[in-house]
C-alpha cells in the first residue's frame, strides 16, 4: 500500500509559519519572565512585611518577662522637652482595667507583692542617695 504524498508547502507560507512560531515563542518567554519576576517581587514583599511584623512582635514579647528600664513618660521628663504635655484627667472608671494594670506593672513591678509600701525599694533609694 502506497502512502499518499502531500503537496509541497510553498516557500512563502513556510517563512510565515516560522516567523509566527518564533513570535509565539518570544511572547511565551516574555510572559514566563514576567511571571517569574512578579512571583519573586511578591515573595520579597511578603518576606519584608513578615520581618517588620515579627521584629515588632519580638519587642513586645520581651515585656512579658521584663519591665522596661524607663517608661515613655520618664524619657520625656529626662530629655529636653520640645513641646508640652497636655494632661486630660478622666475618672478611673472610664479607663480600661487592663491599661491600669499595665501602667502599674511598668511603674512598680512589685505592686501586687507588697502591702502598698515597697520597703526594699525605699531602702535601695536611700542607699543610692
Amino acid at each position: 500500500m502506497k502512502l499518499k504524498k502531500f503537496p509541497k508547502i510553498p516557500k512563502g507560507v513556510k517563512i510565515a509559519y516560522n516567523v509566527l512560531e518564533r513570535l509565539v515563542r518570544i511572547v511565551f518567554l516574555l510572559l514566563l519572565c514576567y511571571a517569574v519576576i512578579f512571583t519573586v517581587g511578591v515573595t520579597w514583599g511578603a518576606w519584608q512585611g513578615y520581618k517588620k511584623i515579627n521584629a515588632f512582635l519580638d519587642e513586645v514579647k520581651v515585656l512579658r518577662t521584663e519591665n522596661p528600664v524607663q517608661t515613655n513618660y520618664m524619657q520625656v521628663m529626662q530629655d529636653t522637652m520640645e513641646g508640652e504635655l497636655k494632661h486630660i484627667y478622666v475618672p478611673l472608671d472610664s479607663i480600661n482595667p487592663w491599661l491600669v494594670k499595665a501602667v502599674l506593672a511598668a511603674e512598680d513591678a512589685g505592686f501586687y507583692y507588697h502591702p502598698g509600701v515597697d520597703v526594699r525599694a525605699i531602702a535601695e533609694a536611700m542607699d543610692m542617695n
